[in-house]
């Protein structure tokens, strides 16, 4: 019981400071957000697809009126 009163504690304690650090960042998310809304996006530029006829690159165009799921990996 100890514990379990001691995580909560240093949880609570915790809490406040995640809550501060994202409404410090919203307001630039929101000016960067509203950027690009209603604009087109720009042009898809890759070295390599998969998964489309003779890995041919697509184009939004092509895109156009599809559901499109945009996968962003990295490896730092």
């Amino acid at each position: 019981m100890k514990a379990f009163a001691l995580a909560m504690a240093a949880l609570l304690a915790v809490a406040p400071i995640q809550d501060d650090f994202k409404r410090e960042r919203s307001g630039k998310n929101d000016e960067l957000k509203n950027s690009w809304e209603g604009k087109a996006p720009p042009a898809l530029k890759a070295s390599a697809w998969i998964n489309t006829p003779s890995n041919l690159p697509l184009s939004w165009d092509k895109l156009k009126g599809k559901v499109v799921l945009i996968d962003l990996w990295a490896h730092w």
